[in-house]
């Protein structure tokens, strides 16, 4: 599904900017798209170069030649620079060399620079050159996660364009869009704690489903968990390493929409089979609790974050979460 700026899910903000931009013929010629990583921005900065270079539609039509070649990567007035060799100082001085050539087929050159943030200092410097003296026909889109990893004056010559966490219900509306059920897509969107790149991640693994039952199920059991059993839980999230900090995301989202159940019983809360397991979860648990596991569950994955002891943050948690129960029984 070929994404357009007028459908940039979840980024009201960052598509009004470009389209404005473009209706008035008002761009600038460097812009820096800046996010957490799953927010879009490369998706976006794509959907961007795609209605600098279209012919027929300001915004981009996404079915006319050239737009299907910037989406095949084969455009020659539209160069993606993202693996790790083509941020070097060579590929920037041949990025410096090829913006003054003329356009071959368009009105504009469009350059874009994934993971800016990458850039070696040399790199970063042979970029800073062509933005202090750019080309009448360039326009050049970074793309990072951190304005913070690029030097103040390669920020100070482009326009920052912020890409946010999107709104849940944005991610679940286009999730449905999709063909997933309203049930899976709330799921995932909770999961996927406002990154729509996770969202689609997480519905395109097979393993999901194991994944869910297993949080759901640690949720659950570690809130009534004897000494041991709550070693032996952290024992199994502590084996999950690749997805724990998803996990302990999830998990924590579970107590969340348990936590709003329990105060005020929403209509979606209460649907399908996970309706039925939050309704059990809530049972003989306060809302003052449910929220402290929150917190709880949150911390242990700030410290891991930090390079903490997994295993030990882990034992802290299950233990704080069931101790929490018993004091509160």
């Amino acid at each position: 599904m070929t994404v357009s700026l007028k459908n940039l899910v979840g980024q009201p903000c960052a598509s009004r900017l470009l389209r404005h931009s473009i209706r008035k013929n008002r761009m600038v010629h460097s812009y820096l798209f800046v996010g957490p990583g799953g927010t879009g921005k490369s998706t976006a900065a794509m959907s961007f170069a795609r209605a600098l270079v279209c012919p027929e539609d300001p915004e981009g039509c996404a079915h006319c030649p050239s737009c299907m070649r910037v989406d095949a990567s084969s455009h020659p007035d539209v160069k993606v620079f993202k693996e790790k060799s083509s941020l070097g100082i060579d590929a920037m001085r041949s990025l410096q060399h090829d913006a003054w050539l003329k356009p071959q087929e368009s009105a504009r050159k469009v350059y874009i620079i994934d993971d800016a943030g990458s850039l070696t200092v040399e790199a970063c410097n042979s970029v800073l050159k062509i933005l202090e003296d750019p080309p009448g026909h360039c326009i050049f889109i970074l793309v990072c996660a951190d304005a913070k990893s690029l030097p103040a004056t390669v920020l100070s010559r482009c326009q920052v364009v912020p890409f946010r966490h999107a709104a849940l219900g944005d991610i679940e509306d286009h999730l449905v869009s999709l063909g997933k059920t309203r049930e899976e897509a709330k799921t995932l969107a909770t999961a996927s704690r406002g990154l729509l790149g996770q969202a689609l991640v997480l519905a395109d693994s097979p393993h999901y489903a194991e994944f869910k039952d297993k949080c759901m199920r640690v949720a659950k059991e570690a809130l009534e968990a004897t000494p041991t059993r709550a070693l032996e839980l952290a024992g199994e999230l502590e084996r999950s390493r690749e997805d724990l900090e998803d996990a302990l995301d999830a998990i924590a989202g579970i107590y969340r929409d348990a936590m709003v159940l329990k105060l005020a019983r929403p209509r979606d809360l209460l649907d399908g089979d996970t309706g039925s397991f939050l309704e059990g979860l809530v049972a003989g648990v306060s809302p003052e609790h449910l929220c402290e596991c929150i917190k709880v569950v949150q911390e242990a994955r700030t410290w891991i974050c930090r390079n903490a002891n997994r295993r030990l943050a882990l034992d802290v948690m299950i233990m704080r979460l069931a101790d929490g129960r018993r004091a509160n029984s």
